[in-house]
């Protein structure tokens, strides 16, 4: 099987690079691919025979996979248990050093790698402990990624041991460096997110450490043994996988001839490499590559911690100054005027040049900002991302295509967040960019026609970055995450606000209706009778003779509907009032209250020859007491003035008691009783089913009841039949 990297480079770009099933190894090592459940020989690299009898000579070997007895038993019950964790490894003594075996499974495979085990510098194993311990005392992160670069180099002896770090557009700058004096230094140093294409970066997470001993060494074909076997089969895993020819011919064009990586991984996320270079063939045993990786796992973690801390430091400066604000916030229920009253203060705290809140089409802001038609223009289009991504919380940094003329002088960076379901309102903070002088180590531009070829050039030119700010720090967009939950807090205090004064303009438009009813009907009628009785008056002052009588009997008639008219717009006040005003919240003892209620209608009690009882244990809560005397003093009155005249002695029983989670305070009466489909009817203002006549009042009583009962949290219910009596009960939560 030859390999399946061609001289030629005959693929369309680099992304269609074999990397992962090159068809051959590196010459520094063999390679056996096995089946999992019988160990059979499905393929193997053509020096595969003759390596794997140098190494295992004078061992009992089992017949099929080659290995030595006692190592192929023990892959035998790591195959069959499926717990097991690979690789495997396995350490032959020899003469010259020893051999490895390193074990992979892959479906339903396995990849045996055979390598010679050099003899590692003693001094870099024995002083590994104190290496990392360098590396875990290290206080920032300059310093840590130093000698974490000194650490791998003093394991692998490679001539420069570099520690390269990813931009967010996976460009990558040399951060740290350990060389020897007479290697070119890269310190510095920015190289195109093209030098590390994105099918390799995702290899550089699967496998995280990456040896070539020498860029001029052969690659080793496989051969297959078996038609079972993969064609091409995925050597991702393997450290002797075959190189890339277009990566080869760029270590040669960098001075480079062996070189090894290790990868630094946070969060699951590639960060860097560790990159080592050597100016002659370098083979690294397994031992070794395994002490430089754990430097590099110890590198991972502690960035982790000291980045880590250094953001903690930075939010906890700004977390003071965000709960100040995250507290107005708290005790408002305004957004665009809570914004707006923390304009400035909301600027400062993410750093930004301009911040600006668009409602609709309304912009107002702070700080530096682009006119009033930019700004609702990057409006628009943020609206458009958050509602293709359903966003509330949006970022970016960097335009290929400005949203609007000359952008990047202020509005480069853009962090934006929207609290509405709907988008509209967008609060904006922006950055005008930050000219950067970034230098490249070499032109990096490809050369046209000729696509995959490597650049020949490292020496180092200069670039004027534009168009980008400085980038918002991951505690900035958690912050901002804050703000956003704070706000959309208060937009449902707004909604909730809202829905309130909705439905208080539906019951004000209610009143207003039944105003207008009154004002048609029941408080005409006694300004009719006063206009009539005052012309009838007026004709009979005319006559020189007038009766007297008659007329004083007139005046009487008048004053009778004035006091009615009276009594009428009391009562409208009254029942105005109950709904409008805030009354004074306090514990209230409701038998206490109902007894005091009972004591100012003594006189109306006496008058009617009737007894009030009260029974029962009462509520005690938080209510109105104003309220609460104005709910029992219309139901007690209501219940003694509507009796039986022929009837026996008026009763009215107050009955307390608590059922299923609720108070329930019944007033019970003897009297005349209704018709019980009127139960409801009778809680609208003004509305009578006896004749003023008989039972004077204006209608208004119950009204006034349901109304002040519904401003405590309470409701009344009403059931009766003629003659028989009434019960009105008032329902309170426990």
């Amino acid at each position: 099987m030859a390999s399946r990297f061609s001289d030629r480079f005959d693929f369309e770009n680099c992304e269609d690079e074999p990397i992962r099933t090159p068809g051959g190894i590196q010459s520094f090592g063999a390679l056996r691919l096995l089946d999992a459940d019988s160990f059979c020989l499905l393929l193997e690299s053509d020096n595969a025979g003759q390596l794997f009898q140098q190494a295992f000579a004078g061992l009992e070997c089992d017949p099929s996979s080659g290995l030595p007895e006692s190592f192929h038993r023990h892959l035998k019950h790591q195959s069959d248990s499926g717990k097991s964790v690979w690789p495997q490894r396995h350490f032959s003594p020899a003469t010259e050093g020893g051999w490895h075996l390193t074990v992979h499974r892959e479906g339903s495979h396995l990849l045996v790698e055979l390598e010679p085990s050099d003899q590692i510098r003693p001094t870099a194993v024995t002083d590994l402990a104190a290496l990392i311990q360098q590396v875990k005392s290290a206080r920032t992160v300059e310093e840590l990624m130093t000698t974490a670069a000194d650490a791998v180099r003093g394991i692998t002896g490679f001539d420069r041991t570099l520690v390269y770090r990813f931009a967010e557009d996976w460009h990558g700058e040399v951060v740290a460096e350990s060389r020897d004096p007479t290697m070119t230094s890269f310190l510095g140093l920015h190289f195109p997110a093209s030098d590390i294409p994105a099918q390799a970066r995702q290899l550089y997470v699967e496998n995280e450490i990456r040896l070539i001993a020498d860029v001029e060494g052969d690659v080793v074909p496989l051969r297959a043994h078996d038609r079972r076997g993969p064609a091409n089969p995925d050597l991702s895993v393997c450290s002797l996988r075959a190189v890339s020819p277009i990566h080869l011919q760029y270590l040669r064009n960098m001075g480079v001839r062996a070189s090894m990586s290790i990868s630094v991984i946070r969060d699951g996320r590639l960060w860097g490499l560790i990159a080592c270079h050597h100016r002659s063939p370098r083979h690294v045993s397994v031992d070794a590559r395994l002490a430089a990786k754990l430097v590099g796992d110890v590198l991972s973690l502690c960035l982790r911690l000291v980045e880590d801390s250094d953001a903690m430091r930075a939010r906890l400066r700004h977390s003071l100054y965000q709960r100040e604000i995250l507290e107005a916030f708290l005790q408002s229920d305004e957004l665009t005027s809570s914004l707006m009253a923390k304009a400035n203060p909301l600027r400062r705290l993410f750093n930004a040049s301009g911040f600006a809140v668009v409602e609709r089409e309304r912009v107002m802001g702070d700080g530096h900002l682009p006119g009033n038609a930019d700004v609702l223009k990057l409006a628009s289009w943020v609206r458009k991302q958050m509602g293709a991504h359903n966003l509330g919380l949006y970022h970016c940094n960097g335009w290929p295509e400005p949203v609007f003329p000359n952008q990047a002088e202020t509005a480069a960076g853009v962090l934006a967040l929207s609290p509405t379901s709907d988008h509209s309102v967008v609060v904006l903070w922006l950055r005008m960019e930050e000219p950067r002088e970034i230098v490249w180590a070499g032109q990096h531009e490809l050369v046209s026609g000729d696509p995959l070829n490597p650049r020949h050039s490292f020496e180092q030119w200069s670039q004027q970055r534009r168009g980008v700010a400085r980038p918002w720090a991951d505690w900035e967009l958690d912050a901002a995450e804050e703000m956003l939950v704070a706000l959309q807090k208060l937009c449902l205090r707004q909604l909730e606000r809202l829905q309130r004064i909705a439905v208080n303009l539906e019951r004000s438009n209610r009143d207003l209706e039944d105003f207008a009813f009154i004002a048609s009907h029941d408080l005409q009628e006694p300004l009719r009778k006063i206009e009539a009785l005052s012309s009838l008056i007026l004709e009979e002052l005319e006559q020189p003779d007038f009766d007297r009588v008659e007329v004083q009997g007139y005046v009487g008639r008048v004053s009778g509907a004035a006091a009615r008219l009276r009594a009428l717009v009391g009562d409208l006040l009254t029942y105005s009032r109950v709904g409008r005003l805030d009354y004074q919240v306090a514990e209230c003892d409701w038998r206490d209250i109902i007894g005091r209620t009972i004591e100012l209608l003594d006189t109306e009690i006496a008058s009617a020859g009737a007894e009030v009882r009260l029974s029962g244990d009462f509520p005690v809560s938080r209510a109105s007491p104003v309220l609460l005397r104005m709910v029992f003093q219309n139901l007690i009155s209501n219940a003694v003035k509507y009796r039986n005249p022929d009837g026996p002695r008026p009763l009215v029983d107050v009955v307390s008691n608590q059922v299923e989670g609720v108070w329930r305070v019944d007033v019970i009466d003897n009297g005349i009783g209704f018709d019980p489909e009127k139960s409801e009817a009778i809680f609208k203002p003004f509305h009578r089913l006896h004749s003023k006549s008989r039972y004077p009042g204006s209608g208004i009583g119950l009204a006034i009841v349901r109304k002040a009962a519904e401003r405590i949290g309470a409701r009344v219910t009403a059931s009766s039949s003629p003659g028989t009596g009434s019960c009105f009960s008032v329902i309170f939560p426990a």
